[in-house]
């Protein structure tokens, strides 16, 4: 009897020294929150150094812009814009806003003709090489503008004049004809005087200038406008990030200045988080660039 009575409590002790179901139900609670707690962390840090690195990049940009348009002579202009981009979620295809920004150049004054460009020879000459198809060019006299017609948030380019030799026709059939009969315009020259610029196909030594460039939709403009033509890459916010504006332009001027202060700032798209990292940066009428 008493050898049974020691095998049972042998046993007793056995038994009591695993986990109950209990116990293990607390265990697994307590690592997955843990773990939730952990991936919440990281991820948020991830976030806010993703954000850092945009907000980073833009203003080496707005810096950048205003270094060469004192060194160039020329306007300088940085776009920053929200665009609609597609993710997967859980097989279903979802559509989230998304800021982008990127750093254009003028290249000099054009005259729209519907969908086309002209221009004077002279800029033709020293500056088609900066035109390329599908290239975006925004009009710097009004850079918040968009495209008219199509989808796209730029004017695009769906054809280019190479013609070095001003003839009326390019050698390219893709651009063929490319010759404008005739263009009136009224403009203020340097003296002061109103004239009429007239631009006809060039026949005669009085000819000014042709078209230089074919958009995928209209500029929308019936009056000259100076082309700002794309100098970076498109740079992206982090995703479901995006600008309080829709579209805004930071305008340097050749003596470092700025054409008027502007502001944008960068804030979650998705679920109203009000708690997620953000910025602002401002720069001021005399080009100093700010960030908050």
């Amino acid at each position: 009897m008493k050898h049974t009575s020691r095998f049972t409590s042998a046993v007793g002790r056995a038994a009591r020294a695993g986990f109950t179901l209990m116990e293990l139900m607390v265990v697994i609670g307590i690592a997955a929150l843990l773990l939730t707690i952990s991936a919440t962390a990281f991820f948020g840090a991830t976030r806010e150094e993703n954000l850092t690195r945009s907000r980073d990049q833009l203003r080496d940009i707005l810096l950048s812009a205003r270094q060469r348009a004192c060194i160039e002579g020329v306007p300088y202009v940085v776009i920053c814009y929200n665009t609609v981009r597609e993710i997967e979620v859980g097989g279903t295809t979802e559509k989230i806003d998304q800021g982008r920004f990127a750093m254009f150049r003028s290249v000099g004054r054009v005259w729209p003709v519907g969908d086309r460009l002209a221009a004077p020879f002279g800029f033709q000459r020293d500056q088609l090489a900066t035109l390329a198809k599908k290239e975006r060019l925004i009009n710097l006299d009004d850079p918040e503008k968009k495209a008219t017609g199509g989808s796209s948030q730029f004017m695009r380019v769906k054809n280019i004049a190479k013609d070095p030799n001003r003839l009326s026709n390019d050698s390219d059939s893709d651009n063929s004809g490319n010759a404008i009969d005739l263009l009136d315009y009224e403009y203020e020259p340097i003296d002061g005087t109103t004239e009429t610029l007239k631009m006809r196909a060039p026949v005669t030594s009085t000819d000014y200038g042709f078209y230089v460039a074919e958009l995928e939709s209209s500029s929308g403009e019936s009056k000259p406008f100076q082309l700002g033509v794309r100098e970076t890459e498109t740079f992206s916010l982090p995703s479901g990030y995006k600008f309080n504006s829709e579209r805004i332009a930071f305008v340097f001027l050749p003596d470092g200045r700025a054409e008027k202060q502007v502001s944008v700032s960068a804030s979650t798209s998705v679920g109203g988080n009000t708690e997620t990292p953000t910025f602002s940066i401002s720069v001021s009428t005399e080009g100093e660039v700010d960030i908050k």
